[in-house]
């Protein structure tokens, strides 16, 4: 339940723009929780019609949109709670223990995370991703589903310097890599979160996210990032956008760059059948479905 910020475990901050259906689902997924008293802060940037927020739920307003990254700090600048959770206002939290899970699980001072599902524009489930491995996520620093799935001491997120946010896209992945340089991410099994992948996304800003990854490199050289991952994250978000030669040539990158076969066969795909990416979701669709049956 939403309790005054002075007994507050956990201050829960969801950055939201023209939104409003998606971010009542998502404040009452946070309402929810059990076994752990959260302060919920809602941060409009810069909606054409204001947000409005239930009774408990702190509302914080930006006149002009200043992108997600600043979105969420302003929300943590005004956090009460020592530990700080994030959630964007298209997801929902799964479970009505997922926060306490994270908070009994993620040591002092430290940060956690949880597996997520990836579900459609309609709420349907895609696939299902696990909470990350040691060893997968010091090589690809990210996480599946961006914030959502994030718990963190409020003392460590400030400590570097919060999210940068001369970042258009990317601005959490940038500030994972910077987290990990101090403190280990503690990884909770199960699906925490329903990560939404709509149409128009930020995710779909291409021309962003390579700029994005080039400034990524540049400034966080010394960290061993898998550079096939990445390129292969790019070449899908071009094939989504309907770039299939820049698709193409990101998937003979990474084929490049790995040795592997079949990433030639996707740049092949990519280029000869755009519309092969949205036959793979319905695919993993079906696939995942007939698993949990």
């Amino acid at each position: 339940m939403c309790k005054p910020t002075a007994v507050a475990d956990v201050s829960v901050v969801i950055p939201t723009r023209d939104r409003p259906v998606a971010l009542a689902r998502a404040i009452a997924s946070v309402v929810s929780q059990v076994q752990v008293e959260v302060e919920v802060i809602v941060v409009d940037d810069g909606s054409l019609v204001a947000a409005a927020a239930p009774a408990g739920v702190r509302l914080v307003r930006h006149d002009e949109p200043r992108g997600p990254a600043a979105a969420r700090n302003a929300g943590v600048a005004v956090a009460s709670a020592r530990w700080i959770a994030f959630l964007d206002d298209d997801d929902v939290w799964l479970a009505p223990d997922r926060l306490a899970e994270l908070l009994r699980a993620t040591p002092t001072g430290g940060w956690g995370s949880t597996g997520a599902r990836l579900v459609d524009g309609r709420g349907r489930v895609i696939r299902r991703y696990p909470a990350p491995a040691d060893a997968s996520f010091r090589q690809r620093n990210t996480l599946v589903a961006g914030c959502s799935t994030v718990i963190v001491a409020r003392e460590l997120l400030l400590a570097v310097g919060g999210f940068e946010e001369s970042f258009a896209v990317l601005e959490d992945w940038e500030l994972w890599i910077r987290l990990a340089a101090r403190a280990p991410l503690t990884a909770v099994a199960g699906d925490g979160v329903a990560y939404c992948r709509a149409r128009g996304g930020r995710s779909h800003r291409v021309e962003a996210i390579d700029e994005a990854f080039g400034v990524i490199a540049r400034r966080h050289a010394l960290v061993e990032l898998d550079r096939r991952w990445a390129l292969l994250y790019r070449a899908e978000m071009h094939q989504r956008a309907g770039r299939r030669r820049s698709a193409a040539a990101l998937y003979l990158a990474a084929a490049r760059e790995s040795g592997e076969r079949r990433s030639l066969l996707r740049a092949l795909v990519a280029f000869l059948l755009p519309s092969a990416i949205v036959l793979r979701d319905l695919r993993a669709r079906t696939l995942t479905r007939r698993s949990h049956r």
